[in-house]
């Protein structure tokens, strides 16, 4: 599967002296996601767009000898989608085959920062590589999360396009013309440090 960034999330971008375990205060044992973290999926149609949003994205990592323990999955609930159109959430449960497949997963296997400067600050950009569960299939993703330290605490977002087709979802059709096959997707939310 190959996965087109939006423009500005270039493929083209590189990392220099890259980190395959992310360093973290020896302190810090545990990071768990806010109640308010978000993962947002934008669609399109030649005659209109729209967005759906769930604040239920769950997930925590742990530490091992000072460096963030991979793999690390993050998961949401099908159900808690909402775009603000009942009819359009009814029927992505339905293609989605939410009775069958609950969750959609994410789950992270590799994060490297540009520089240990950034790793050891928990700041700057770093790039995730794993894989996304859709429908009970999974399919590799890659995205460039961004990391802000909060106090104790680290807010994180990142932007990937995955393809519906890549996943067997067969699309939407509105007046006859199917909707576009990308689909933008959007995470957003707060680590909380736990303490050692």
């Amino acid at each position: 599967m190959s996965l087109s960034f939006r423009k500005t999330w270039p493929k083209s971008a590189l990392f220099a002296g890259l980190i395959l375990l992310v360093p973290l205060p020896a302190e810090a044992t545990r990071y768990v996601l806010s109640s308010d973290s978000e993962i947002r999926y934008s669609g399109a149609h030649p005659m209109h767009r729209w967005e759906g949003i769930s604040r239920s994205l769950r997930g925590e990592f742990g530490i091992e000898a000072g460096r963030i323990a991979l793999p690390i999955e993050l998961s949401v609930p099908v159900r808690s989608f909402s775009s603000g159109n009942r009819n359009r959430d009814k029927h992505a449960l339905e293609v989605l085959e939410a009775f069958r497949h609950p969750r959609l997963i994410l789950r992270a296997q590799e994060i490297t920062f540009a520089d240990r400067k950034e790793a050891d600050l928990f700041m700057g950009h770093a790039r995730l590589r794993g894989q996304l569960a859709i429908r009970g299939l999974e399919r590799p993703v890659e995205t460039v999360l961004e990391f802000t330290p909060n106090g104790p605490d680290v807010q994180f977002e990142g932007r990937f396009t995955i393809r519906l087709s890549d996943y067997g979802i067969q699309r939407p059709a509105f007046m006859m013309i199917p909707m576009e096959d990308e689909l933008g997707i959007e995470v957003k939310g707060r680590a909380i440090a736990q303490g050692p």
